[in-house]
């Protein structure tokens, strides 16, 4: 009996052990569980981005696109752009070399057929000699350079649409562009001087003292709006814009043109060109370098031929400044309707004050300019 009830015990005892180990090794130690800690979400701190600084008031007391002090009698208007042709035949033309009232800018560029035109820029419209031209169409090109300086438009006749080119026209159209046409809104204002032995689309004039009258009646704007207005920049007093002599300079436009070549004059501090047959002068010579496409337009005469024209484009890009006998290289762009010149540093370009002469080449059809 004694014995049994060991062996009893000792089994009791052995069960329990087991029993222990048993449920110690099926109950597993939970570890905690970490909770993710987020890091704090730092917000991106956008700067402020400075408000432009307000555009200068336009100088009251002088000449906007030559810099040049107000003359007595003079004052200022919204300007005009008159289109001025350059055929052979066309020579030299009326007013260019006007020794009181001058144009203040001439814009030259090719045009169709190898010929260029120009445009005649006025500060004052009521400053324009009795009698500029010969007179001639407008082509878009032309029209879109003169709403760069908010100008009213002044032509004889215009281009129209057809086929793929978009004429001057729908260009007058589309833009809401002020203008005169001896061939619509304005025909008083023009008239014809065959004094020379040259075919009559040689002989149209615009009568520049009566200008002023015809804007009056046609209800146009006449403050400069300077949100389209360009505002050239002047040295105070004039410089050289560069070390690089410049005592000639001459532009081919394009493979199909002829060239232009102004030669510098020392004693005036002026360059000249003989290639108008006149005694025109300028203070400033600028060459801007645009890509050009042609367009060509079928069926534009009776016989059925066609035109192809020489469209600007306006993408810009590089080009020359020659003042005082010495040039510098330039970049020019259209932005916000407006054209922006700057110098070799990438700053604003200053002019010389005077009046200017602008060279319009092609940069992707053969145009070229040499200076010597």
């Amino acid at each position: 009996m004694k014995k049994r009830s060991i062996k009893l015990i000792v089994t009791i005892l052995a069960f329990i052990l087991v029993m222990g180990l048993f449920a110690t090794g099926c109950k597993k130690k939970e570890e905690p569980v970490e909770e993710p800690v987020e890091e704090p979400v730092q917000e991106e701190v956008v700067e402020p981005e400075p408000e432009p600084e307000p555009e200068p008031e336009l100088p009251d007391n002088i000449n906007f696109l030559t810099g040049a002090p107000l003359a007595e009698g003079y004052k200022h208007t919204r300007p005009v752009a008159c289109v001025i042709e350059n055929a052979y035949d066309a020579r030299p033309q009326w007013g260019m070399d006007d020794a009181e009232l001058p144009p203040d800018i001439i814009l030259e560029g090719e045009v169709e057929y190898g010929i260029t035109r120009m445009l005649w820029f006025y500060d004052d419209y009521t400053k324009i000699p009795s009698q500029i031209g010969p007179t001639r169409s407008a082509r878009p090109p032309y029209i879109r350079f003169s709403e760069m300086f908010d100008a009213i438009f002044v032509h004889w006749g215009m281009s129209h649409s057809y086929d793929d080119y978009i004429g001057a026209e729908d260009v007058f159209e589309i833009d809401e562009v002020d203008h005169i046409n001896e061939m619509g809104n304005g025909s008083y204002i023009f008239g014809r001087d065959e004094s020379r032995d040259v075919s009559l689309e040689h002989t149209g004039v615009l009568y520049g003292d009566m200008l002023a009258g015809a804007i009056s009646d046609l209800g146009f704007r006449t403050e400069i709006n300077k949100d389209r207005f360009t505002r050239l920049l002047f040295n105070d007093e004039a410089v050289a814009p560069g070390e690089k002599d410049c005592n000639e300079v001459t532009l081919t436009y394009s493979s199909e043109t002829s060239s232009t070549t102004w030669t510098y004059l020392p004693d005036s501090k002026k360059y000249t060109s003989a290639d108008y047959f006149n005694n025109v002068t300028r203070d400033n010579i600028l060459v801007l370098f645009d890509d050009t496409e042609y367009v060509s337009r079928s069926n534009y005469y009776s016989d059925g031929s066609g035109v192809t024209y020489c469209e600007y484009l306006f993408t810009g890009g590089s080009g020359i400044y020659a003042s005082n006998g010495k040039c510098t290289d330039i970049t020019w762009a259209r932005e916000d309707g407006k054209l922006v010149l700057k110098d070799s540093k990438g700053e604003v370009l200053k002019l010389n004050k005077g009046t200017t002469w602008i060279g319009w080449g092609s940069s992707n059809n053969g145009g070229s300019v040499t200076t010597a």
